[in-house]
């Protein structure tokens, strides 16, 4: 077993530019996945490009993920920094009159304590979230809770 790196796939009853955008506008980041979105250095439109600086502000956790855009080409493309060395690589791709959203999460650390944070907990983590961008995209609704709060017992919720 490659401990090193995990996909996630899921079929979307969406357009790819639909996918896409869901991906790097602020706005939308922050209606599905986050709590709030800053792109601290780069672009000053909202939309997130290759080379941009953000903060991932997240719900519930009270932290704040800093991430590089490794990639953004505007249609199908997106890469980005996640959780220190590691990468997450998103790529869109159509299938009879669907679209394909593969995620890929690389570089990830190999200690015991590593692969029980990061593969398994990434893995299962992307899992949730790729089935509320679903959700949100095609029946306009969000699984998570954002109003949780910061909570001891946040990792029994599996909607956080």
């Amino acid at each position: 077993m490659d401990w090193t790196k995990f996909s996630r796939k899921i079929r979307l009853n969406v357009s790819p530019q639909r996918i896409y955008d869901s991906w790097t506008k602020t706005t939308e980041l922050s209606k599905w996945f986050l709590k709030k979105v800053i792109i601290t250095e780069g672009s000053t439109d909202g939309i997130c490009r290759k080379g941009d600086q953000v903060d991932w502000h997240w719900h519930n956790a009270g932290s704040i993920e800093s991430v590089t855009m490794l990639e953004a080409n505007g249609t199908d493309l997106i890469g980005f920094t996640f959780g220190g060395s590691m990468e997450v690589h998103l790529s869109i791709t159509q299938d009879d009159n669907f679209s394909i959203l593969t995620l890929q999460q690389i570089n990830i650390p190999t200690e015991d304590k590593d692969k029980m944070n990061f593969y398994a907990g990434c893995n299962g983590g992307w899992t949730f979230w790729l089935a509320n961008l679903k959700a949100y995209l095609e029946h306009h609704i969000v699984l998570h809770d954002p109003n949780l709060g910061k909570r001891d017992d946040l990792f029994d919720f599996c909607n956080t």
